[in-house]
């Protein structure tokens, strides 16, 4: 920004005077219009030579259309400061495209001209053949068409001679004639190939630079630059003549350059920072006495560059590297771990071994005493391939299976992990353990196996806020509120949880409603959703009372009171099991907040805050809710980089990690050229064509260096335990890919038969822990350490200095509440705390309470019989409380009561809201905040006051009491807890 004349260089790139840097979305919003752009400007007038070239795109040599056509101009914009650098550097290099050669031109002989050329040593072969076949082989060679060859079974879809047809010994003699149609075949289709991908490569090269020019002209008009632009700034301003000044004023005030992560640098990036380095380290004359030398501190790990996708280039550590030694720096070698067992090291050391050149061998860090820093009970797991073999699951689903049972026993066995925050052992938990995979295809499948066993599951990529089932819904219930003839939208609301029309009502209505409409045809375009409302009546709940009175409130408070009135927690808790429904619950919370969000920003209009919201799905830009810590995480290989766990499973070894195809091959002083090369698809190019095979080699080699460094990452994510699982949906060979490496490297350390599943190899060992760290407790006699601080006013989103936040005071508990599995608590325990909770609701409000309907309506996946005879049990529990003296005494002692009582109210700029469960008046200026707590792990504590506590509920029942407070400022407000299992109503401090 300071030097935009000087980083255009000299106007090649389009800076402009005052810019914004470019979000994902801008981005992707970019190259939408720049595309469009570029095809309106290639279709142009007839004569002016345009509507030729966008005829010619279409009829381009692959048959590819539009869609084909933006993929491979995308695959080649992953190459643009690839480009971009050659074209500076080598401005002789008339076309970037490494066209690929032709060894013998056919030129206009076409299929004729090889049907002749090898036509004499067809009918010399076709002697060893019956005479019928003798008269169909004349035949196809007198059609001059290959097509005809092939389909009759004399030449293969390669061109070659087809073995079913010319079989041996028969054919045996008359190997000359077989080398000669096969060499004949090969050079004219390699021939055709080379030139149909010629053609498309110069055509999409041409239309790549006035995409780029499109791309560049849009981002001038609109203010803006991309990250890429700010590098290739950088290169004008270290490189161009016209930018010595500013050259001089930043190096007179950079001093000093750590670089880190530097295995991610692309080739452009080194050449700016090569350029600045150089110019720092020279300038020993210009330095005053009293400064210090400048330093140049470059921290990478080519081990770890799995970033090619963003033109990271794993090379470039060595040739930053050589250029420093040029310049006597001193070369620190780091292969010391301070995070993995040495078990896991032994493994690592001998499976990359062979895959990684000059791999260096990794050794555990060591005490002062020479004892291993990280120890503990580790071990390595290696699965069996599994390949579908029970016709009752597919080969993934067995993967899955395996995971989380091994998962879900290292759970059950309690080991001590290591916990870095308390600086001791603990026991393992859920968010101990991680699943990595190379792409999240099948990240669903293994979760579903883990909640199965009641394992909490994070995904941490793949799942989109807004593809959530309850943010649809949502989503669909504000676009009816902005159009309301938007009767697809009006379908979803419907049938989803927030009304749940049973599907045969609704279509009843559905018909009705056709008639009505078909009747008064200006209903299907001013107002067709009205009428179906009106005709389901009360089957529709309150959605036709908020949305005739839509326009009456602002859209928040519309939602808030329809949320509230409409109880749509409760139904997607219910409408879910339990994991899911708490994370619908605090999706529904976020979302509320997004809409509070856009309504404060003066956005009143539904149609609106309908677009603010849209923009924010476009930008992917809102998160899922966080609803429990305690998490197996579930994530690609790239995002786990940096993150570590105590056991770590690598997922899907069996099958190839880069099956996409690539399209283009990128060439530095190859044997062919440097540029690019247009390879196409990735199964069109013949192997048996040298040119071919070598540009596949050359793409397929680094695709697979890549993913030895991926499965390198992932595999030191582990401190302790390491499990590795694959599945193949095909056939192959048991060593295919990674799986069969692993297995062969658990074999050469003598990994012995894991004894709960043979087909699977496993080592473990045990260290013996310091007692002084065995584990993390408070000592006997101690007072118990104090909580952290939390901040009561923290939101769960960025903090906006123009806008209202939301607390739900709900959130500011420790964990979500535990359900014992013991003898005493009840059977299925989170149901049963909802059924208590609304007995004792219904029992404050002298409501009837039709309790064994009430719980079949809270099964969701439980078996119905099982369930339905658990009632008896749960409602005997509920009556008992209901009859308890301290329950009794309570509703004796008020004067009035006010149950599910909703609160809402402005501290600062943070708007505290959330729902009472039950306030009491005891009498003129005494009020008393009940909170229910259902939950059984209250039968394992004495001491109630203290597990309050440590639960934060004071924290949340203080937020109650300043909103009664301030509706009641002369009165006293008191909070109680009142724990059902124990039936014992606590009083707060």
């Amino acid at each position: 920004k300071k030097f935009p004349f000087e980083a255009s260089g000299d106007g090649s790139l389009l800076i402009p005077p005052r810019f914004d840097l470019m979000s994902q979305y801008s981005e992707e919003k970019n190259h939408k219009r720049a595309w469009y752009r570029t095809l309106k400007g290639m279709q142009g007038d007839d004569d002016s030579g345009k509507s030729t070239a966008i005829k010619a795109l279409l009829d381009n040599p692959e048959d590819l259309h539009l869609i084909d056509l933006e993929n491979r101009l995308r695959e080649l914009s992953r190459h643009d400061s690839f480009l971009w650098l050659l074209k500076q550097q080598r401005p002789h290099l008339s076309n970037l495209l490494v066209a690929h050669p032709i060894d013998e031109d056919w030129g206009d002989a076409g299929e004729k001209g090889l049907i002749e050329a090898m036509g004499p040593d067809l009918r010399s072969l076709g002697q060893i053949l019956s005479k019928d076949r003798q008269a169909e082989l004349g035949t196809a060679l007198m059609s001059e068409n290959l097509g005809a060859l092939r389909e009759a079974r004399f030449l293969t879809g390669a061109g070659q001679i087809h073995g079913g047809t010319f079989r041996s010994p028969k054919k045996d003699p008359y190997g000359r004639e077989i080398a000669s149609v096969n060499r004949l075949s090969l050079s004219y289709l390699s021939f055709q190939l080379k030139k149909r991908l010629n053609q498309t490569g110069s055509m999409l090269m041409e239309v790549f630079r006035d995409y780029q020019s499109a791309t560049g002209q849009l981002k001038f008009e609109e203010g803006s630059l991309s990250f890429a632009d700010l590098i290739k700034g950088g290169f004008h301003l270290f490189t161009h003549d016209e930018a010595v000044g500013a050259r001089y004023l930043l190096n007179r005030s950079i001093r000093h350059l750590l670089l880190d992560e530097f295995q991610d640098t692309s080739v452009l990036q080194w050449t700016v920072f090569q350029s600045m380095a150089e110019e720092m380290l020279a300038g020993e004359g210009f330095r005053t006495p009293d400064e210090l030398d400048p330093t140049l501190f470059i921290v990478g790990d080519a081990k770890q560059s799995i970033y090619g996708f963003r033109e990271a280039d794993a090379e470039i550590l060595d040739t930053a590297a050589d250029f420093m030694l040029e310049r006597s720096a001193l070369n620190i070698e780091l292969s010391a771990s301070y995070r993995t067992h040495p078990l896991l090291l032994s493994f690592v050391n001998q499976s990359m071994n062979g895959l990684m050149d000059n791999f260096p061998v990794h050794e555990a860090a060591k005490d002062k005493d020479g004892a291993a820093i990280i120890r503990g009970r580790a071990s390595v797991l290696i699965s069996p391939l599994f390949k579908g073999e029970d016709p009752a699951r597919t080969a993934i689903e067995e993967e899955a299976e395996f995971i989380a049972d091994t998962i879900h026993q290292r759970l059950s066995e309690g080991e001590l992990v290591f916990d870095k925050a308390a600086g001791g052992y603990r026991g393992m938990q859920a968010k101990d353990c991680a699943v990595l995979y190379r792409a999240s295809t099948h990240a669903r499948t293994y979760a579903a196996a883990l909640r199965a066993r009641g394992i909490s599951v994070r995904i941490e990529e793949g799942q989109s806020f807004f593809t959530r089932p309850e943010i649809s819904d949502l989503m669909a219930l504000v676009r009816l509120m902005a159009y309301p003839n938007d009767i697809q939208a009006a379908f979803q609301v419907l049938k989803s949880p927030l009304i749940a029309v049973d599907d045969s009502i609704l279509l009843d209505a559905l018909r009705r409603h056709k008639i009505i409409v078909d009747a008064d045809a200006s209903l299907k375009f001013s107002d067709p959703v009205a009428p179906l409302l009106a005709d389901l009546g009360d089957r529709a709940e309150l959605l036709p009372s908020f949305f005739s009175a839509r326009h009456l409130t602002r859209p928040y408070s519309c939602l808030q009171e329809f949320s509230e009135a409409g109880r749509w927690i409760e139904k997607y808790r219910n409408a879910f099991d339990e994991d899911e429904g708490i994370l619908a619950a605090a999706n529904i919370q976020k979302f509320m907040e997004l809409v509070l969000q856009s309504d404060n920003s003066s956005q009143l209009s539904w149609m609106q805050v309908l677009r603010m919201i849209r923009d924010k799905e476009k930008e992917e830009a809102i998160s899922l809710a966080s609803v429990s810590e305690d998490s197996v995480q579930l994530m690609t290989i790239h995002k786990s980089k940096g993150l570590e766990w105590p056991l770590v499973v690598v997922s899907g070894t069996g099958e190839e990690w880069e099956k996409a195809d690539l399209y283009w091959a990128k060439l530095k002083d190859s044997l062919v050229g440097t540029g690019l090369s247009y390879i196409g698809r990735r199964s069109d190019l013949p192997d048996e064509d040298p040119h071919f095979r070598y540009l596949a080699k050359t793409v397929g080699e680094e695709a697979l260096r890549e993913n030895y460094r991926l499965l390198y990452v992932a595999l030191t994510r582990a401190q302790f335990e390491v499990v590795v699982s694959g599945y193949q949906r095909k056939a192959k060979e048991e060593s295919s890919y990674f799986h069969g490496i692993l297995r062969e490297a658990a074999l050469e350390l003598n990994f012995a038969p894991y004894t709960l599943n043979p087909g699977a190899l496993y080592t473990s060992a045990r260290d013996e822990l310091p007692m002084a760290r065995l584990k993390v407790e408070t000592n006997a006699g101690e007072p118990a350490p104090a909580l952290s601080e939390i901040s009561l006013w923290q939101s769960t989103r960025e903090a906006n200095a123009e806008g209202v936040r939301i607390l739900a005071p709900a959130r500011l508990l420790n964990d979500k509440e535990s359900i014992s599995s013991g003898s005493l608590s009840l059977p299925y325990a989170a149901e049963a705390g909802s059924y208590i909770h609304r007995a004792l609701e219904c029992s404050v409000k002298g409501e009837i309470f039709e309790g064994e309907k009430f719980w079949q309506r809270l099964r969701r996946h439980h078996p119905q019989k099982a369930f339905g005879n658990a009632w008896d049990q749960v409602h005997a529990e509920a009556e008992k409380i209901l009859a308890s003296k301290p329950w009794l005494d309570l509703r004796a002692s008020a004067r009035h009561v006010e149950a599910e009582m909703p609160i809402a109210y402005l501290k600062d700029a943070m708007l505290v809201r959330g729902i009472i469960d039950l306030l009491l008046q005891l009498d003129d200026k005494r009020w008393l905040i009940v909170d229910y707590k259902t939950s059984w792990e209250a039968l394992g504590n004495e001491d109630l006051l203290e597990l309050a506590r440590k639960k934060r509920y004071d924290q949340q029942l203080a937020l109650y009491r300043e909103g009664v407070a301030r509706l009641y400022p002369d009165c006293e407000i008191s909070c109680a807890i009142f724990f059902t299992a124990q039936q014992e109503l606590v009083q707060l401090p």
